[in-house]
């Protein structure tokens, strides 16, 4: 299951991010979640589309699961990391924070 944030502009989501959100774009794919600071959340905006009509995608890897499907070495679609608050994601990610509570918990309703 996907949770993508959105942008106001399909375009330069990364770049939106780090404005409008202080999200920090990093040099490199973090090799694990561990890696992550609690408060924040691994963010990858990746291109999709075609060349004619390509359009971005933030995609939030809220799992290990989602770090190795984003980070695949065989995409060759161009990506961004970067980290985000994580309170700011949730706020905007309607049932993320909820869906990875469950994943901690999965006793819990």
């Amino acid at each position: 299951m996907g949770f993508y944030l959105q942008t106001p502009e399909h375009k330069l989501k990364a770049k939106q991010l780090h404005d409008l959100y202080g999200a920090i774009v990093l040099s490199l794919k973090p090799d694990t979640l561990d890696r992550v600071p609690d408060n924040m959340l691994l963010i990858c905006v990746v291109s999709v589309g075609s060349m004619l009509n390509r359009s971005y995608a933030a995609a939030v890897c809220y799992s290990e699961g989602e770090l190795v499907a984003f980070g695949d070495p065989e995409d060759p679609r161009p990506k961004v990391w970067l980290l985000m608050n994580k309170q700011m994601v949730f706020d905007r990610v309607l049932g993320l924070e909820e869906y990875m509570e469950h994943m901690v918990h999965p006793e819990v309703r």
